[in-house]
């Protein structure tokens, strides 16, 4: 018996001569082994291997499930993020991304997935941006990762918008993974150029203020 299901091979009337419980983690038991009829200790050594493969397959599969269901709870909580979060591999490859990434630039998540984050950037910097991964590769000179800067960045429909973007770096092994952070922020630019307009409006009245009293 093994998560609700049973097996029987060669099953006969006898009274069970040897049970062994399947254990998940040592510890819940998920299943059990009954071997009937004649017996003797190398079946019951055979009915004890078998329960421990049995109880390795169900750590496994907790442990798959449990990894399911890890990811599955970060990638709600990306979901919920406000910023557009994206990974990339260190050639450029999207690997993933969370839905403020679709109301940003326009792309599903599925479209993205496989693409070189260089579609979301217009040109020069669509050009560059290989030159730069493999030039870090190369000399571990880096240029944005763990600075966050103001870009500019690029739809789906080729509209432009300013972006605050920030890269964080995961090393896995001998591999790398980029993780970057994006904000449109084009509420902040459109109120700093308000901003230096009307300084600059009166800074003109003061002066126009200034020469009248003058005169």
């Amino acid at each position: 018996e093994f998560r609700g299901k049973t097996y029987c091979e060669g099953l006969s009337d006898g009274p069970p001569v040897c049970e062994q419980p399947v254990l998940e983690r040592g510890q819940k038991v998920v299943g059990r082994l009954l071997a009937r009829g004649p017996g003797d200790q190398l079946l019951k050594e055979r009915v004890e291997m078998a329960a421990m493969v049995l109880g390795t397959a169900a750590d496994c599969e907790a442990m798959r499930r449990e990894l399911v269901e890890e990811i599955s709870r970060t990638q709600n909580i990306l979901d919920l993020a406000v910023d557009a979060i994206l990974t990339i591999d260190e050639l450029g490859i999207i690997q993933s991304a969370n839905l403020a990434t679709e109301k940003l630039f326009g792309y599903s998540v599925e479209e993205l997935i496989g693409q070189n984050v260089k579609v979301l950037m217009p040109h020069p910097y669509r050009s560059e941006h290989d030159a730069y991964l493999r030039r870090y590769r190369e000399t571990g000179q880096a240029r944005i990762i763990g600075v966050g800067r103001q870009v500019t960045a690029r739809r789906k429909d080729g509209s432009l918008f300013p972006a605050h973007l920030a890269v964080s770096e995961l090393v896995l092994g001998e591999t790398r993974q980029f993780t970057g952070f994006v904000r449109d922020i084009s509420d902040v630019v459109e109120l700093r150029i308000e901003i230096h307009r009307r300084e600059t409006e009166y800074a003109q009245r003061e002066e126009e203020v200034r020469t009248t009293v003058m005169q």
